[in-house]
């Protein structure tokens, strides 16, 4: 059933790249996942993309939710990177500026590692995603409703945030 519906969800080059292949050539999903990765996603691509999310470091001035964003697009970028989710969340977790990584062992009541994957994963989204409903924009400071929202939900002073 995949074999047959993955051509509608393709377009331009990659369309053209499938209704070029003679009639035939792929009849089961591995053919195609593997040709179209070799097609698309050449080892060298795969290798440089995968080391980019290995490699991923908070840059200087970024938000967490912009780190955040950053990574998720680099895991995103090579959906085919066979790195297990508690190791994501694990890159990410070590890569993050040293306040950032308090912020979140606050918030998850101890060291994030000693949650379970799905619970840090979790964490991180609801973490990530308070600093873009309650953290700074453009220069202006939190309310002080937002403050205490922030200091009750997560243990953390949203000034570390």
């Amino acid at each position: 059933m995949r074999l047959r519906l993955f051509q509608f969800s393709l377009r331009d080059q990659v369309s053209n790249w499938l209704e070029r292949l003679s009639a035939g050539s792929i009849s089961t999903w591995e053919d195609l996942t593997t040709r179209f990765l070799a097609q698309f996603f050449p080892p060298g691509s795969t290798a440089k993309l995968c080391n980019d999310i290995l490699m991923f470091q908070q840059h200087q001035g970024e938000s967490l939710f912009e780190a955040w964003i950053r990574f998720k697009d680099l895991l995103q970028n090579v959906p085919h990177h066979g790195i297990d989710l508690w190791l994501e969340a694990q890159i990410f977790y070590n890569h993050v500026y040293l306040v950032r990584r308090r912020t979140i062992d606050q918030s998850a009541g101890g060291k994030l590692r000693d949650r379970n994957t799905k619970e840090s994963w979790a964490l991180l989204e609801d973490l990530v995603s308070m600093t873009t409903k309650v953290g700074t924009t453009q220069g202006t400071s939190l309310s002080r409703s937002r403050k205490s929202l922030c200091l009750k939900m997560y243990r953390v002073h949203p000034t570390v945030i």
